[in-house]
């Protein structure tokens, strides 16, 4: 209890810090945060920054789950745009949800009157992410043990644990084993359910974004689409060329994309990207229709024309 209570302190002061100006001391107090936190000993329950416990083992995984034990967070930057768009009430889905990160924010954000739907094909990840909503009895969240792609069919997933648990990736990776997995299509999926307005879907599935993109068709084409949060990425393989995202995006509807000022680690406004060039090397773009700008111009979210 003690150790729980100093990491969480620890946490908090570094999230302080990290939002200061350089100032004198700042660098002692940062040391003091570190070892008020201590080093990665083996799988642990963690409350985070958001309020929320995960189950995190950032011995063995350098990515996401070595970032919340040290911060108590990951993606600050976009975890405060979410943060930001989600309503009380509001259905998010997570597609390539890892350990739950996202998920469990959004949950706390929409409340019991909203839905997060989660996807995560990665059977020992998913069993992770399961476990992950039962500590929090977050009973407003549907995972999906299956992938989201551009056809219904069998798939491989290849972990890289090398790197990080959200590196899993269904792109084939040289000299990786992979496992069995089903993917089916968004569009698919949302017939099989009740009809619901989805407010934001975020998609991180490590190369395969486009054809995640072209099996939600249907959806993307409508006056009602969905924000949506891409990670856009010239540092992992895809199944075609990453541009191919902006050209999909531009043409399917008349979304507008935006990318961080600084990048998703840091909070921060969004700036408006007008050309496949400007598009960043490795972050996350947030995609909005006309009547999304609208209603959010007055947020904060963004800078320049749609600022506060």
């Amino acid at each position: 209890m003690i150790r729980e209570f100093l990491t969480h302190q620890g946490h908090k002061l570094k999230h302080y810090l990290y939002a200061q100006q350089p100032f004198t001391g700042r660098g002692k107090l940062l040391t003091l945060a570190d070892k008020m936190i201590g080093s990665p000993k083996k799988q642990i329950i963690l409350k985070t920054l958001h309020g929320f416990k995960i189950c995190i083992d950032p011995v063995i995984d350098n990515g996401v789950e070595k970032s919340i034990f040290y911060t108590g967070t990951y993606e600050a930057g976009t975890l405060h745009i979410l943060g930001k768009i989600l309503q009380p009430g509001d259905v998010f889905f997570d597609v390539g949800a890892n350990i739950g990160l996202m998920t469990l924010f959004a949950s706390k954000s929409v409340g019991l009157s909203g839905e997060v739907h989660s996807f995560e094909p990665e059977p020992d990840t998913f069993r992770i992410l399961h476990k992950n909503i039962e500590i929090n009895n977050a009973d407003n969240i549907k995972p999906n043990n299956f992938a989201l792609g551009s056809e219904q069919k069998e798939g491989l997933i290849y972990p890289n644990m090398e790197i990080n648990r959200g590196a899993s990736s269904i792109v084939k990776q040289d000299g990786s084993v992979g496992k069995k997995i089903q993917i089916k299509t968004l569009d698919q999926y949302l017939k099989n359910i009740s009809p619901l307005k989805i407010r934001l879907i975020k998609i991180d599935i490590e190369g395969y974004e486009l054809e995640m993109l072209k099996g939600a068709k249907n959806l993307l084409q409508t006056n009602n689409a969905p924000i949506l949060c891409i990670e856009y990425s010239k540092h992992v393989e895809h199944v075609t060329d990453v541009g191919d995202i902006y050209d999909f995006i531009t043409f399917i509807n008349q979304y507008r994309i935006f990318k961080f000022v600084l990048w998703k680690e840091k909070v921060c406004q969004l700036t408006e990207v007008f050309s496949k060039e400007e598009m960043p090397l490795h972050d996350n773009v947030f995609c909005f229709l006309p009547h999304h700008l609208d209603k959010l111009q007055n947020t904060g979210v963004f800078s320049g024309l749609y600022s506060d």
